[in-house]
Formats: C-alpha cells, sequence, structure tokens
C-alpha cells in the first residue's frame, strides 16, 4: 500500500509509539488519539494542556484555530490549540521521539431546539505527529 505523503489517523487503539515510527518510516504523518491507555504519558500530557487551558495558552508558543458549525439540529463550537513545545515531553518519554506537536481540542454545544449550553468535557489529547523531515 502506498501511503507516502499521506495523513494517517487512529484512535486511542492504536496510539502506540511502535506504530508511530512505523508510519514515520514510511514518510507519511498521522494524528493520534490519546487516551488513558498510555499512562504516565497519556496523564503528563493531560496535566500540560489542563494547565495550559486555564491560562488559554498566554505564556506558550502555540496555534489555535475556532469553529462553528450548526448542523443537525445543534450548534458546535470548537476551540483547537496546537503547540510544538514538548522537548520537556521527550525528556521523559524518549520513546516518543517522534511527536512533534501535541493538540487539544474544546467543544461547547448547544442543541437548537433550546439553546441551552451543553459543556462538552475534554476527555482527551489528540497529539498530532510530523514527518520528522517537515
Amino acid at each position: 500500500m502506498d501511503i507516502e505523503g499521506t495523513t494517517i489517523t487512529t484512535n486511542a487503539m492504536g496510539c502506540q509509539f511502535a506504530i508511530g515510527n512505523q508510519i514515520i518510516a514510511a514518510k507519511t504523518d498521522y494524528v493520534l488519539v490519546l487516551r488513558g491507555n498510555q499512562g504516565k504519558f497519556h496523564d503528563d500530557i493531560k496535566l500540560f494542556l489542563d494547565t495550559q487551558l486555564k491560562s488559554c495558552f498566554t505564556s506558550l508558543a502555540h496555534m489555535m484555530f475556532k469553529s462553528v458549525d450548526g448542523e443537525h439540529g445543534r450548534i458546535e463550537q470548537r476551540t483547537v490549540w496546537l503547540t510544538t513545545n514538548i522537548d520537556w515531553l521527550i525528556e521523559s518519554h524518549s520513546r516518543w521521539i517522534s511527536v512533534k506537536a501535541i493538540t487539544v481540542v474544546d467543544s461547547t454545544r448547544q442543541e437548537k431546539v433550546n439553546m441551552k449550553p451543553k459543556k462538552n468535557d475534554i476527555t482527551s489529547a489528540v497529539m498530532k505527529i510530523k514527518q520528522l523531515n517537515s
């Protein structure tokens, strides 16, 4: 299968450093969903992102994207933060050397029927790993 130059996505089950390294070796990028199945790696990222979210990433170089979608009887607002300031993470978790950035998505959903906000809990960090040569 020719996957060079594509972006591979996977859920938490596929979030394994060995899988990430294989994808990078195939000269492609990937986005992995990180959940508790990665133990301390997950805990460290979650603590970091929770801390940064409280301050809206004001003390850290980052990119931010906001979107609003109104489909399927609801309005959903998403804010995405991405940072490449993760040397601290690689120092503590060296087998994840191919990680180039981490991202968190915060979303709020309002049902159009009653327009009462329903805040979705942030339950995961999404980790984006770029090709080593990009």
